[in-house]
């Protein structure tokens, strides 16, 4: 996905979780972890405004600086003088593109409908991510709808970011793991992906972008068509209870944690590389731990 700027407010709401340790996950926090999977660099303008780059935290160093201590904004829009959501996205767009980079704004910019129609094809990657959770969630809702009551299932983080949480290994932080995961060949093959994606967007190619969307929605119901079939033979081991086993006379019967699958030779995941993707949701699928 090449590059992506982040502006200083994103990284302040980072900093802040880093240094009060709020139990709270930021917006923020959340969206960096998958920057910093889904591109090759996380950028962010550096200028007067840089007052978190003298805490100590496990960021800055990391990050790509880019210089916006001149006017490379928009002719007209400086930073010292703009005010408003508007302004600061036309300016940091401006910035971003100078330096042939996506913008990814935090949440505070995106109040408006007009900011967000602006950054829709710098958002689409992470949206994307969200599409995921909400399969998932509708999945459950579904699937379970006999057995429990899923109406206020909420989905605490993007899949992806819970992924990071539970697979960091001892030793290393957040962050660590996501630059670590960024290499492997399934996430660079799905960056590729979302490459064409975003392509065929910005071009209008809508044959190509039905194709692609298509892809990556049929790798997700295949996932989640697996799953749906084997409910007959786990209907009592699907909910989070702690292992029992139960003997009536000559009958024994158990009930354990959630079950776990695995999925091999998906056409749609062959031909586009959308293993990373098939990860992501067969682990959503086994993580109850999600909810």
């Amino acid at each position: 996905m090449n590059k992506v700027m982040v502006d200083n407010w994103f990284l302040e709401d980072v900093v802040k979780y880093l240094l009060d340790e709020k139990k709270n996950v930021p917006d923020s926090y959340e969206e960096l972890l998958m920057a910093i999977v889904l591109w090759d660099e996380v950028c962010y303008p550096q200028n007067a405004f840089n007052w978190w780059n003298s805490i100590p935290s496990l960021i800055q160093n990391r990050l790509c600086p880019i210089d916006d201590t001149k006017n490379n904004g928009i002719p007209g829009v400086r930073l010292q003088s703009a005010e408003g959501p508007i302004n600061m996205v036309l300016h940091y767009m401006a910035l971003s593109s100078n330096y042939d980079c996506d913008y990814l704004p935090c949440s505070h910019r995106r109040i408006s409908k007009d900011c967000y129609t602006l950054l829709n094809h710098a958002l689409l990657a992470i949206e994307m991510q969200r599409n995921l959770d909400k399969a998932i969630k509708e999945y459950y809702r579904e699937t379970y709808k006999v057995l429990s009551e899923f109406s206020q299932l909420e989905i605490k983080m993007p899949i992806l970011v819970k992924y990071i949480f539970d697979n960091t290994p001892e030793g290393m932080t957040h962050f660590d793991f996501a630059f670590h995961l960024r290499n492997e060949g399934p996430v660079i093959r799905y960056k590729q992906y979302l490459n064409k994606v975003k392509d065929a967007l910005e071009h209008q190619n809508w044959k190509e972008l039905r194709y692609l969307l298509r892809c990556s929605e049929d790798t997700v119901v295949d996932v989640l068509s697996l799953d749906k079939k084997t409910l007959g033979s786990i209907t009592f081991n699907i909910l989070p209870v702690p292992s029992i086993s139960l003997k009536f006379r000559s009958i024994n019967a158990s009930i354990s944690e959630s079950p776990s699958f695995s999925i091999k030779n998906i056409g749609s995941c062959r031909r586009l590389h959308l293993t990373f993707l098939r990860d992501l949701a067969t682990y959503a699928i086994n993580e109850m731990r999600l909810w």
